[in-house]
């Protein structure tokens, strides 16, 4: 644990972002034992949606930064 920590704050990763990250999928895996057909369905519900917006992000990024076109 105290690796990753390091490794995270090398990164530039504040310590409280791995905390915070450490319990949001301590409480997933949690749900996803208990029950796992609904947890399953929101995780799934939740990831595409962040998808649909990262990628309606990533192209508008696009034409408005063109210094990376071909």
């Amino acid at each position: 644990m105290t690796a990753m920590v390091k490794e995270a704050e090398a990164a530039g990763v504040p310590w409280w972002m791995v905390l915070i990250e450490g319990i949001a999928l301590g409480i997933l895996g949690l749900l996803l034992l208990a029950s796992p057909g609904m947890s399953t369905f929101l995780l799934v519900q939740f990831v595409g949606i962040y998808w649909l917006v990262a990628g309606i992000f990533k192209i508008i990024s696009i034409f408005l930064d063109s210094s990376g076109w071909g």
